[in-house]
């Protein structure tokens, strides 16, 4: 699990704003309060975007001051949930799960006792938070997997709703979980995906992708969608299976080029980005090819999504695409040695937002009309990659340093 947060071995960070298309929930799924960041990647379709957000803009960045510093754990904090009311759950790799304070960061409830161990990213909702948890046991330098489990916990004291082990799973992966309605889907590191009942627990399917997984499964128009990887030179396979029964519905081949982070749906397109440089739409239903935009070398970080647009990070280069048909809007080289990494929209207009600076981490933002740099907070951050989440007039930062951070606007 540590090892995927470290791979992603970039120091800065950038995000956007931009108005996203809400995910619809399946029939029959329940009311839940409005979450201001309830999952990696800020939704099921992975779109690193936050409709709901309007305070943080071009006019008020600047104004964003410190509110927290917290020490959690000592080499990595997962990206920091929120709830609508606020509350910010993280894991890392001492107090495992934390439950803190939206602006000030102080601790609610924390648990060492987790079944399985480590967890990773965090999924929220208005009734439960969902954890994926792994214990691993280092021997002799290697090693070896003792137990994977899908949990759900009570928001406000922590304590267990429902347990699941999954026996058969080699770890269950630093991204997971990901939420959509009264379900949860889990991918695992060999190449089984899974669905879970997130009232119960209860496993309703598992499918084999035939390729190892790394990242979580995206989820939208009634499909689950995952890219597998190899070592060798088998191929690499894009795949959508149906949400509902698991069935496989189709198959997209990307040759010998692994793609390291969960696809991105947006607007009816499976965006996928490869170890290549390469960045294709595919159609969401079909897995025809829609357009494909060869970059100019790794893509170490997701893509995030504009209204009409996608940011793709090349370390000291963000990239605008035109997300209809893959043309360069602009290309921008960040100041100094800066790099950008874990890129992060936010709603109600149409600038990033991000952490600049190798020596100096701190928050930075690009105008994405532009790409323009814009006036950011001075205060500098511990570590060397971040996750970053946006809402509430909030921004949270959680360094593979162990530490969080929250910067707030100040009250009116």
């Amino acid at each position: 699990m540590f090892a995927t947060f470290a791979r992603r071995a970039v120091a800065g960070l950038v995000a956007s704003l931009g108005l996203v298309a809400a995910m619809a929930a399946p029939a029959g799924a329940p009311t839940e309060a409005t979450s201001a960041w309830p999952q990696d990647g800020h939704d099921a379709a992975h779109t690193w975007r936050n409709m709901d957000e309007r305070a943080i803009n071009l006019r008020s960045f600047a104004r964003l001051k410190p509110t927290a510093s917290v020490k959690q754990g000592q080499f990595y904090v997962g990206a920091a949930s929120q709830t609508g009311e606020g509350t910010l759950y993280s894991c890392n790799n001492l107090s495992r799960i934390t439950a803190s304070d939206g602006v000030t960061g102080a601790a609610l409830w924390s648990r060492t006792d987790l079944p399985g161990g480590e967890c990773g990213n965090v999924a929220v909702s208005a009734r439960a938070i969902f954890v994926t948890t792994q214990r691993r046991f280092d021997y002799w330098g290697g090693y070896f997997e003792l137990g994977a489990y899908v949990m759900a916990l009570h928001p406000t004291t922590g304590a267990t709703l429902w347990e699941t082990r999954v026996d058969d799973a080699e770890s269950l992966g630093f991204e997971n979980p990901t939420l959509v309605g009264r379900r949860l889907y889990v991918t695992d590191g060999r190449s089984s995906v899974y669905a879970f009942d997130a009232t119960t627990g209860a496993q309703l399917w598992q499918a084999s992708t035939d390729g190892r997984l790394n990242n979580a499964a995206t989820v939208g128009q009634g499909k689950v969608f995952v890219s597998t990887w190899t070592d060798g030179d088998d191929e690499r396979i894009v795949q959508a299976f149906d949400a509902a029964t698991g069935a496989r519905v189709w198959r997209h081949s990307l040759g010998q080029f692994n793609s390291w982070h969960a696809p991105m749906l947006m607007d009816g397109r499976l965006i996928v980005t490869t170890s290549s440089g390469l960045v294709r739409a595919l159609d969401a239903a079909t897995g025809t090819l829609l357009w494909q935009t060869q970059m100019a070398g790794y893509i170490p970080e997701p893509p995030a999504a504009g209204l009409k647009t996608l940011f793709i990070s090349q370390s000291s280069t963000v990239v605008a695409l035109d997300a209809a048909t893959g043309a360069v809007h602009w290309s921008r080289t960040l100041p100094g040695q800066s790099l950008a990494s874990n890129l992060v929209a936010v709603g109600g207009g149409v600038a990033y937002m991000g952490l600049e600076g190798v020596a100096n981490l701190r928050l930075g933002m690009l105008d994405g009309r532009t790409g323009a740099s814009v006036k950011a907070p001075g205060s500098y951050l511990y570590g060397s990659h971040v996750q970053l989440t946006v809402g509430q007039g909030r921004v949270q930062v959680a360094t593979n340093q162990g530490s969080l951070y929250v910067f707030s606007l100040p009250a009116p």
